[in-house]
């Protein structure tokens, strides 16, 4: 079984299938930020497309992984997020309790 929290705060828990169906998502998802050349880009569009459930499975997997650049590149005019150092202060991105 795989346990999400909802925006109401309530746990879902979802069968076994599915959270196979979900795991297997979120690895290839995963698998495209690896050889993505600006992997903040990629994030930005899973963030406006991709299923929550997906979103916190890969979340996991990139906190996991920590070798995937988050944080946006220099430019003029860009400013500069550190989200290495949010995730940091936050004390790790929060996990969805997979059993």
């Amino acid at each position: 079984m795989l346990r999400c929290v909802e925006d109401n705060g309530h746990a879902l828990i979802i069968p076994s299938q599915i959270a196979t169906k979900i795991i297997e998502a979120a690895l290839a998802f995963y698998r495209g930020l690896k050889v993505y050349p600006v992997p903040r880009d990629l994030i930005n569009i899973y963030d406006r497309t991709v299923p929550k459930p997906i979103l916190d499975v890969l979340a996991e997997m990139i906190a996991y992984d920590g070798t995937i650049p988050l944080s946006a590149p220099d430019g003029p005019g860009q400013p500069t997020v550190d989200i290495d150092a949010i995730v940091r202060e936050m004390g790790g991105i929060p996990g969805v309790g997979l059993d």
